[in-house]
């Protein structure tokens, strides 16, 4: 466990530089699309690695059949010979050689010692933790089937994309948003009755984009991408990431279907306003987050970004870089934590005979 969590976070923090050095020549569509490649990749190859270790076993050195420790230089001026122990036979003499490569000097590592220590420690604080967001996961994701079955739905289609929109029952207000189960659903939110019928059309093409882009789903595969990644902090600076992508480009799916993207600005204002009504400090968070949206929406371009086939290739790139990152680094970890240790203080390896007459 200790292997895969490690080399994970390296697989992810080597994924971040990637998307950091190509972020401004993407697209926003290819950064979302380049932001899941490399989590995926850091996911899953750490899983796969021990199925391919028959095909690497041979690539660490067993130090205790290296034959580079029992080389000798016989005009060495130093050489030691031990005739004593010798055998002699007739004509040739069997001499064993006293080196200083058959002798390990062991070097304490007290972070090294401290770290197997507690190994178990660790492991059994990152399993509760563990737990506790994969029970988190599941109490959110019932709460959406417990809210479907309490809600009256209403099938709509619009733009050929069918959806239920439900309506809540009891007094509490939801916040106007999507949701996938089986269907697409659309949560109605007494917001909408301070927009006229324009500002309602653009508020639902924005969820529709939504449920074009499967945002419901990526969101439930961030919650148990946590699970794993709850202690890594790039994993929540992705995670804003992508959450900021998907709302840009939510917003200009909905604006290009508008006369005037002033217009849905000014839905969105309304729209924040009142869903925060009496929450000052929430309604200032929400408004930092809604600037960027703005600014982006009426005075900067979207990015035109690459072409699909040089996005492929950049795609194919990382893929081999990660997977020849995971190769080099899974197993000298392996033989670092899981490998029994084949040397001890001052041992001496078995010394080969050297023939020299």
């Amino acid at each position: 466990m200790l292997i895969f969590l490690l080399l994970s976070a390296l697989l992810l923090a080597a994924g971040a530089l990637f998307y950091w050095a190509l972020r401004k020549r993407l697209s926003w569509q290819n950064r979302k699309l380049f932001i899941w490649t490399f989590l995926l990749a850091a996911l899953l190859l750490p899983s796969l690695m021990p199925s391919l270790e028959h095909y690497f076993e041979k690539t660490w050195i067993d130090y205790e059949s290296y034959e580079g420790w029992n080389q000798v230089d016989i005009e060495d001026p130093k050489l030691l010979s031990c005739y004593k122990s010798a055998n002699n036979s007739e004509g040739v003499c069997h001499c064993e050689i006293k080196q200083k490569a058959a002798l390990v000097d062991f070097q304490p590592d007290p972070y090294y010692d401290t770290l197997m220590d507690v190994r178990w420690a660790l492991e059994s604080v990152f399993l509760l933790l563990a737990t506790y967001f994969l029970l988190r996961f599941l109490w959110r994701f019932g709460g959406l089937i417990w809210l479907r079955l309490q809600s009256y739905a209403e099938p709509r289609e619009l733009e050929n994309q069918s959806y239920q929109m439900l309506y809540p029952k009891g007094y509490k207000s939801y916040p106007f948003s999507t949701f996938s189960l089986l269907r697409h659903y659309i949560l109605w939110s007494p917001a909408l009755d301070c927009l006229n019928e324009e500002e309602q059309q653009a508020a639902f093409y924005h969820e529709l984009g939504h449920l074009k882009g499967r945002d419901s789903w990526a969101g439930y595969f961030l919650g148990l991408l946590q699970i794993f990644w709850f202690w890594h902090p790039l994993y929540y600076v992705f995670r804003k990431e992508l959450l900021e992508i998907n709302e840009l480009l939510a917003d200009d799916y909905a604006a290009q279907r508008l006369a005037s993207r002033r217009s849905y600005a000014e839905m969105l204002l309304k729209m924040t306003a009142f869903q925060h009504k009496g929450q000052a400090l929430a309604f200032f968070l929400a408004k930092k987050k809604l600037q960027k949206r703005l600014e982006v929406l009426l005075f900067q371009a979207a990015p035109k970004g690459c072409t699909k086939k040089q996005f492929q290739l950049l795609q194919i790139c990382l893929l081999s870089g990660l997977f020849l990152l995971s190769v080099g680094l899974y197993f000298p970890l392996h033989r670092q934590f899981d490998a029994q240790p084949t040397t001890k203080k001052e041992q001496f390896f078995l010394p080969k005979n050297t023939e020299n007459g």
